[in-house]
This record gives structure tokens, sequence and C-alpha cells, in this order.
């Protein structure tokens, strides 16, 4: 759902902003409106996964340790370009910042797989984007904020771009 809330603010030192709320109207969201692609409800199946990206996102504390499915165009990120996280996992992981095509709006994620099991995965995406299909879970104990959009690849399928994309100098 969108949610409008009109509100007059209330709040004292340390309450972090809260406000009392005057009127509310809401109307059904339009990510709700984009129906799942056929390869990612094909991947859903396989893995016997009921939830995407969109159906954790709001729920996070609910969902934390529930897999879900995530369909997107991805692209390798160093270790400089994420927050501490991960740095534990630096040795034996590497991360991937994927476009979730389920929503309207942009919704980058960034999802750690492990380096020895996804090798191919890995040398492909130091030359190129590639197209992921995965499953993972956000553990709330290593992911607190209720805002990201950070998780722990479990499976992932992925194909090749047609393209190459130019290595930075």
């Amino acid at each position: 759902m969108d949610v409008y809330v009109s509100a007059a603010e209330y709040f004292e030192i340390g309450q972090n902003g809260m406000a009392m709320a005057e009127e509310i109207s809401f109307t059904e969201s339009e990510a709700e409106e984009q129906t799942l692609d056929e390869r990612l409800t094909g991947y859903m199946k396989k893995h016997a996964v009921e939830l995407t990206a969109k159906d954790v996102i709001f729920d996070k504390k609910g969902m934390s340790d529930k897999p879900f499915a995530l369909n997107g165009y991805a692209q390798l990120m160093t270790y400089a370009q994420i927050n501490s996280e991960y740095r534990d996992l630096e040795p034996t992981h590497f991360i991937l910042e994927i476009r979730d095509e389920s929503v309207l709006y942009e919704q980058l994620w960034r999802v750690a797989l492990d380096r020895d099991e996804y090798r191919e995965l890995y040398n492909q995406a130091l030359k190129r984007m590639v197209h992921v299909t995965l499953t993972a879970n956000m553990p709330v104990e290593r992911f607190p904020s209720s805002t990201d959009l950070s998780a722990i690849g479990e499976t992932a399928e992925y194909e090749l771009l047609q393209e190459k994309c130019e290595q930075p100098s």
C-alpha cells in the first residue's frame, strides 16, 4: 500500500521525530501490479521458494530467516564500495549488486555469494554484467537496519549478457 499521512509534530527531544497522524489515506501500490516473469516463477517452483524480494522487504523482522527469490541484472562490487556488514565474508564471498526487476521503482540489492561454489559466476561478473536469479536470506543479526537491501545468497543461476561492459581504468 502507498500510505499518505498528514501529521502534526507532537514529539519531544529523543523521540526520533515521532508525530501524531491527523489524516491518513492509502492506495494500492503500483508495485503490487507487477506480475512475476516466467524466469522467476520457474526458478521459484524449481527451488521450492515461496517469497520474492518484494515480499520480505516490507516485513524484514518477520521474514529475516526465510529464503526469498531475487531476479535481475547484476554487477560485481568491490569491498571498498560496501559497508562493514560483509567484511568478515571478504575472504570467502563476493558481492553482487542486483537490480530487482519485480518492482517499478529502482531497488538495488547487495548479495554475498560463496567464491568457491560460484567461481564461474564470479569470473564472468569480473568481465561483464550478468543476469541472475537466486535464493537469498536476510539474517537480521547481520543486517539490523530495516531499510537495508543486503542478503546472503544460497543458490544462484545466471546467464551472460551479450554485450561486454568496458573495464574501468
